[in-house]
């Protein structure tokens, strides 16, 4: 397997989230990894927005960036951040709901 190499598929702030993780200890991103992560990462705004602006050549910036990508994967990790995907059904059936009524005969 090869490191993901930059190419015309990622957005330059995608390109940079790419070479941050990478700076940052996680494991190297393959393939299309490098496109879908940037995108969950995009879910935390704030997160990505400060992430993808960081020039590279700035030594401070790049090392204040990946301290903010350790601590986002590891508050994802523990549960405390997450990716959404959008508003979620609120209608659930309630605990002894009548099941019943989903097995009637046709």
């Amino acid at each position: 397997m090869s490191i993901c190499e930059p190419t015309s598929l990622l957005t330059a702030g995608q390109r940079v989230f790419a070479q941050l993780w990478s700076l940052s200890g996680a494991p190297a991103l393959v393939g299309y990894e490098a496109y879908l992560l940037a995108v969950l990462a995009r879910m935390d705004t704030a997160m990505y927005e400060r992430v993808a602006v960081v020039d590279l050549e700035d030594r401070g910036a790049v090392l204040d960036a990946v301290e903010l990508i350790q601590n986002w994967r590891r508050d994802v990790a523990a549960g405390t951040r997450s990716f959404s995907f959008g508003a979620r059904p609120t209608k659930r059936p309630s605990v002894g709901a009548n099941l019943s009524e989903l097995a009637e005969p046709a």
